[in-house]
C-alpha cells in the first residue's frame, strides 16, 4: 500500500500512520530484550527532562565532574544534535513514508520557568506540585537552581 509523503494533519491520519510503526519483527525484538546487570534504564515522564536525567545519570555512573558541565544549557546548545531525536525521527519518517526534515531539538531557552509560557497553566501547576512533592520533600531542593547550585559544589 503506497504511503502518502505528506505529514498527517488530523488525529485519525496520525493514528493510521502510527500503525505502520508497529511491526511483528520489532515487537518480537522488544519482547526478547533481556537487560544486563550493568544496564541503566531511564524512564521519566514524557517531556520532563529525559535528556537532562540521562546526562546526570551518566555523570554519576562515570563518577566524573561532567555532571554539572554537561547538564548545563550552554553545553547542550553547543551540542544540540546530541540532544535531539533525529535518529528516531529519521527512522520513523522512513517507515511511515513521511517527508524528511523537521525539527526535533530538545534544547530550549534554558531559563527556569520558561515552561510556563509554553505549557497550559494546569500542566505547569502540576509540574510545580510534583517538584514540591517529589524533589523538595525528598531531597530538600525548593527549585531547580537550588539543585544545580548543590551539584556545582
Amino acid at each position: 500500500m503506497p504511503v502518502s509523503r505528506v505529514r498527517p494533519t488530523t488525529i485519525a491520519e496520525l493514528r493510521e500512520r502510527q500503525k505502520l510503526m508497529l511491526r511483528e519483527e520489532g515487537l518480537r525484538q522488544a519482547l526478547a530484550f533481556q537487560p544486563q546487570p550493568t544496564d541503566v534504564i531511564i524512564t521519566p515522564y514524557a517531556k520532563s527532562g529525559t535528556t537532562w536525567v540521562q546526562q546526570i545519570v551518566h555523570g554519576l555512573r562515570t563518577r566524573g565532574s561532567i555532571v554539572v558541565r554537561q547538564s548545563s544549557v550552554e553545553f547542550m546548545r553547543a551540542h544540540q544534535r546530541q540532544f535531539d531525536d533525529h535518529l528516531i525521527r529519521e527512522a520513523r519518517d522512513a517507515v511511515c513514508g513521511l517527508p524528511p526534515g523537521g525539527e526535533s531539538t530538545k534544547v530550549r531557552t534554558g531559563n527556569v520557568g520558561d515552561h510556563t509560557w509554553e505549557l497550559p497553566p494546569e500542566i505547569s501547576a502540576d509540574l510545580d506540585r510534583l517538584w514540591r512533592e517529589e524533589i523538595e520533600t525528598t531531597l530538600g531542593f525548593p527549585s531547580y537552581p537550588a539543585l544545580r547550585a548543590a551539584l556545582s559544589r
